[in-house]
């Protein structure tokens, strides 16, 4: 990771992202690979909305299905948690299904602005 001071997430709680969180965001993203850009450009695109995995890995084309989509989840949460922030997006299980994933309108709006920038 570029310019990003590293945290213990073991020894140091994690923090929620924040506006003030704009240059960290911006590191963060010009870091995540092509996979993981076009995931998160589909969550941001549209704050709220609740993916399933099927549904994001269709979007995408993804070569492994799901298992794709996790692969591209994975490298970013890395980032986040070794930046000392929660992870840039949220999940559920609802009850008998798979994941489902999405970003909080104020989470998307900063990486929007990272994207962008």
């Amino acid at each position: 990771m570029t310019d990003v001071t590293m945290k213990n997430p073991e020894t140091m709680p994690l923090q929620e992202w924040e506006a003030a969180d704009a240059n960290l965001a911006k590191t963060l993203w010009g870091d995540f690979g092509a996979g993981a850009r076009r995931l998160f450009s589909i969550l941001m695109d549209s704050p709220g909305r609740k993916f399933s995995g099927e549904e994001l890995a269709e979007l995408l084309n993804a070569p492994h299905g799901r298992h794709s989509v996790a692969g591209w989840l994975g490298t970013p949460g890395k980032q986040c948690l070794l930046a000392g922030r929660e992870p840039m997006w949220r999940w559920d299980y609802p009850k008998g299904q798979t994941a489902r994933y999405w970003m909080t309108d104020e989470q998307a709006a900063l990486f929007r602005q990272a994207r962008n920038s």
